[in-house]
């Protein structure tokens, strides 16, 4: 079986996948499956490994509970954690001061040299999201499993800008 860094849905689907490849040539629908199972693996582990600089990381205290304010490039997440065993409750709220058509708000577990053990998509804001972003719209609740070894947190964004289609 193929594993991808993602989830077990996506370990599913490619088994389904596999098991149509083996009967016969695939149809233009299972190719064009296998071809996004693909891709999302590739997203969900790009930056796997990587060092995110140390004044973009947040180390976990002792009370393994915290908040604060990420800032980067014009994005502002505002969160708070709490950690129980290997789960961790976040909570948080993303500012963009710009129109855009699409953002992804990426969590990244870290381990103590600053490296990404894993990353998860923790806001996603749809597609073609209006300037009167209400803050519904801009918050987040996430209930994670926090990687063997993480000792911080980090966020990362993708931003599709915003694109007039007259």
């Amino acid at each position: 079986m193929v594993t991808f860094c993602g989830s077990a849905g996506e370990e599913f689907a490619m088994e389904v996948v596999m098991e149509k490849l083996h009967k016969g040539l695939p149809d233009n629908k299972t190719i064009f499956c296998l071809l996004i199972l693909f891709l999302s693996g590739l997203l969900a582990c790009a930056g796997v490994g990587s060092v995110v600089p140390e004044d973009r990381r947040v180390l976990f205290n002792e009370m393994d509970k915290g908040e604060g304010s990420f800032d980067q490039g014009g994005l502002t997440v505002t969160y708070s954690y709490h950690i129980t065993g290997r789960r961790m409750s976040l909570n948080g709220q993303v500012d963009y001061p710009k129109s855009f058509d699409s953002l992804n708000v990426r969590l990244q577990f870290l381990d103590a040299a600053g490296r990404i053990l894993q990353q998860k998509i923790v806001y996603f804001s749809g597609y073609r999201v209006s300037r009167s972003w209400t803050k519904e719209e801009r918050t987040f609740q996430q209930i994670l499993e926090v990687p063997s070894g993480a000792r911080g947190i980090s966020f990362s964004y993708f931003l599709q800008p915003r694109r007039n289609y007259r």
